[in-house]
């Protein structure tokens, strides 16, 4: 998803840890990009309410969407697991 810092217009990217991404692989890669903040490339990261009210709703459907995502992962790799 592509937002813009209220600030000074930039693109924004949800910070992430990569130490949980090597450690928990595609799960902790989700969870943290649903649990992490912004990150503006110009100012630092930005409080969640700075951001207008239409883009905090896109903003809460897309850690919903890797939430999902990521239970959805885990949920297959366990069903693989017990299936072997």
């Amino acid at each position: 998803m592509d937002y813009q810092c209220p600030d000074c217009g930039n693109s924004i990217e949800r910070a992430f840890s990569k130490n949980i991404a090597t450690t928990a692989g595609i799960v902790g890669i989700l969870f943290t990009s649903a649990f992490g903040g912004f990150h503006c490339k110009t100012c630092g990261k930005v409080p969640f309410s700075k951001f207008p009210i239409e883009v905090r709703k896109r903003m809460i459907k897309g850690t919903l969407l890797y939430i999902i995502a990521a239970l959805l992962v885990l949920s297959f790799a366990i069903w693989v697991v017990i299936n072997i």
